[in-house]
Formats: structure tokens, sequence, C-alpha cells
């Protein structure tokens, strides 16, 4: 099979790891073995512990009413609810007569992946959920059925260190008035809808080539897997088993339209799409934060700041401008380097995709122009070989069998015509 890898690879260059998800330890850990007498049951553990401990356990997501459990009636006075650093990972199901006169809820500093079930707080003016896990603009997308919501803080979330962060938040969240302590300027909410618009198109770019770098990969493989399959079926035309034998050309993948009909993404979860978004999203911040460091890049914002700091009063009014127009700029760098390299790893995958098919073609025009007999010993020559790498299936061997016998029956079971003859 032909080599498919491509030197320094978009792929091996920007490898995501993503953290090994937490295994449950198997419930025979908690028993003790040694004292056959005693054996609790697991529900009988578990509420034990939990007694004991005064916690959930720690395979189970904790809710906020879990919290309340916990910590008592304590953490809401009426206006004011105050769930920082207790443990939350889900909001839960919260009752009507705690949620329905809150206004200011605090959830800082917890494990929160999800805001689903924020609807439920539909008073609330004042939301910090800083120093959690959500890293998904759709978590943001879900406050817009706070209507009264008017200062939010998501300081320290995985979010926040995205592309075009803050304008993004300020695009979705319209009546928005201040975003992690800072208020919102009239020259963010004008510049908000046309970054975020700019900011979807590239980042629906990025996506789209991750996804055609995979089909190529494996459009490489196929090819040359389609070779050898090809180059069997073509060893058995001198025996008079095919009426027509297609042409080499005809043969031959066809990869820009096997490029346009496959689906790839279709076959993809929700889930693991938008895993495979914070993936794209991971390799940009990477890129961001490598061309920052480079010494032009921060000579280039050294000038700025001296010629926009000749008048303190121009460089008040338009301090706030030049500063989005520089972020967006910084991240839209970031975007070209990543999309350039894709785009370059896509090029290299096409030329061994058109190798791989011009050699294919190449090797059935041969394999039809040589002497039949050579040409089936070549192909049990090549079957055996595949035989003995376990590639040729238990049902291939059988049909290939009754194929060769044809309509001549052997006079015994010893003396059948097989194509591979092993010791």
């Amino acid at each position: 099979m032909a080599d498919t890898r491509v030197p320094a690879s978009y792929s091996r260059q920007f490898a995501v790891r993503q953290p090994a998800a937490a295994k449950r330890p198997p419930l025979s850990d908690n028993f003790n073995v040694n004292k056959p007498h005693k054996r609790p049951t697991p529900w009988r553990l578990r509420d034990a512990v939990t007694s004991r401990d005064q916690k959930a356990p720690s395979h189970s997501q904790k809710t906020l009413v879990d919290a309340f459990k916990q910590h008592g009636m304590r953490l809401c006075d009426g206006a004011r609810l105050n769930a920082v650093g207790k443990g939350v990972h889900v909001l839960g199901r919260v009752p009507p007569t705690v949620c329905a006169s809150v206004t200011a809820l605090y959830l800082s500093q917890n494990n929160m992946r999800s805001l689903e079930g924020i609807e439920q707080f539909a008073a609330v003016r004042l939301l910090s959920v800083g120093g959690n896990l959500m890293a998904s603009d759709n978590e943001v997308a879900r406050l817009n059925e706070l209507a009264q919501l008017r200062n939010l803080n998501l300081m320290g979330n995985p979010l926040c260190d995205q592309p075009n962060y803050r304008l993004r938040v300020v695009a979705m969240l319209k009546k928005l008035q201040v975003l992690d302590n800072t208020d919102i300027t009239k020259k963010e909410r004008e510049a908000a809808p046309n970054v975020a618009a700019q900011d979807d198109a590239l980042r629906t770019m990025v996506t789209q080539n991750h996804f055609d770098i995979h089909k190529l990969q494996r459009i490489a493989q196929l090819i040359a897997l389609h070779k050898e399959f090809y180059g069997c079926v073509m060893a058995g035309v001198s025996t008079g088993r095919f009426d027509r034998v297609p042409s080499p050309n005809d043969v031959a993948c066809n990869v820009k339209l096997m490029l346009r009909l496959w689906r790839y993404e279709d076959t993809l979860s929700e889930q693991e799409q938008e895993a495979l978004r914070v993936q794209m999203l991971t390799i940009i911040m990477r890129t961001h934060a490598k061309l920052a460091e480079n010494p032009k890049v921060k000579a280039k914002e050294y000038l700025l700041k001296l010629a926009n700091g000749s008048s303190p009063r121009r460089q008040r009014q338009d301090g706030v401008s030049n500063d989005i127009k520089q972020r967006c700029a910084s991240w839209e760098e970031a975007y070209a380097n990543v999309i350039a390299l894709q785009q370059k790893t896509i090029a290299n995958l096409h030329a061994v995709c058109d190798k791989n098919s011009k050699e294919m073609v190449e090797f059935l025009k041969n394999l039809l122009t040589m002497d039949p007999r050579q040409r089936n010993k070549m192909r049990d020559s090549d079957l055996s070989k595949m035989w003995m790498h376990g590639q040729v299936s238990a049902n291939y061997h059988r049909s290939n069998k009754i194929l060769m016998q044809g309509s001549n029956k052997p006079k015994s079971p010893t003396k059948a015509c097989c194509p591979l003859r092993h010791p």
C-alpha cells in the first residue's frame, strides 16, 4: 500500500491532546473480600459514604439542589444566590420558589461545562460563572432567554481564550451592558456583528479543510486497496469468466467526485462535531500565541502605541477603536497561517492521490497486456501473500474456489481445483 504520509503534516504539527476521561472504579474495589460475612450491597455502601462525607459520590454530577442540601438555604438570601466554589457540575431542576426572585446569581469557581437550565432564573440581571469549564459559544447563546440580564462575568473559562471572544459575546447578547467587569462601549457594539460574521466564516473554512484532509487521507489508502483488488479481479480474465473487461481508466477513483459526494461531517454526532470545533479553535489559539511571541509583532505593536500617543485626547478617543482593530488583525493572521498550512497539506494529499491513481492505471494496463499464464501465476502469488497476512476472508476463498471449478465438477474432493495451495 502506498505511503500517504505528508512531510510536516498539519495533523502532526498541531496535534491536540484531550484529557483522558476519568475512569469509574469498579464496585468490587469498595468491598472487603477478606471478610465474607460482611457483604454490604452497593446501594447501602453508597448511602453510607454519602452520609459520612456529606457530599455526592464521585461518579455523579452535583447539582445546585445538592449544594443546598449540603450547605443549607444560607446560599440564597432572597434576591442573591451565592454558590461560589461549591463543586456544582450542572444546574439541574431548581424549585420555582428559589429561582423566581433571584436577580444576582454567583456560580463562579465550579465545575460547570454547560448552562443548561439557566432559563429557570428569568429575573437574573447579574450572572457570574467565571472559573468554570465552559468552552462553547452555545452556552452563551442560552443566555438570550434571560431578558433581564445586563451584567455577565465569564472570566476564567476556556471560552475566553477563543478568537474574538468579547465581540462574539457582545454580538450574541445585544442587551448586555457589562462583560467581565468592563463596560461595553459603543465602538464594540458597532463592530461586533461584522467581526462575529467574519469569524464564523473563518471557523467554517478551517473545519471544512480539516474534513477534506481526513477524506483525502482515507481516499489515498482506498486507491492503493483498489489497486490490489482489481489486480486480483483482472488477473482472471484469461479464464473466460468475464464477458466485458473494464477499462483501467474507468475503474480509477475520481477524487474530486468522491470529495463532493462524501458527507463525512454527517457521520458525526452533535457532541463529536462540537468537540471537533473546540479542537480546531485550540489549534487557532496555539498559533495566535506563537505569533504573539514573534519580535516583529511586538515591535509593530510598540510603533502603533507611539503613533497614537502623540495626543492624549486623540489617544483616548481612538484607543478603543485601534485596540479592536489590532486584536482582530492578530486573530486574522492566526487564521491565515492555519488555513495556509491546511491548504498545503490538501495539495500534497491531492498529489498523493493522483500518483496512486496513475500507478493503479499503469499497473492494470501492464497486467492486461501480460501473458495469461504469467498473469495467473502472479495473481496466485499475490493472493497467497494476502492470505498469509490475514487480508482475505474465508468467504472470498469459498467463492473463488467455486469460480475456478466452473462447470467441470471434480471427481473427488481431494482433486478440487483451488487457486491457493499451501503446505
